[in-house]
């Protein structure tokens, strides 16, 4: 994966996104601390899909800021 000062290059990113274990733990980490009712604030959401597992684990409202 490449970095550059600026962010990721494009290539970098879809690896980051692709990232099966990456992606794996952040669900297992969002399903052992969101409870019903919890309102979670996703800072640098991208695509959303941190903040929708989020919703479906039971948090109250959630906030997605890219």
């Amino acid at each position: 994966m490449k970095f550059r000062t600026t962010g990721y290059d494009l290539a970098g990113y879809a690896a980051m996104v692709a990232s099966s274990p990456r992606t794996l733990a952040y669900r297992d980490a969002l399903r052992r601390v969101v409870r019903p009712g919890s309102i979670v604030v996703d800072l640098g959401a991208g695509s959303g899909v941190l903040s929708l597992l989020a919703a479906r684990y039971g948090a109250a409202r959630v906030h997605a800021i890219e």
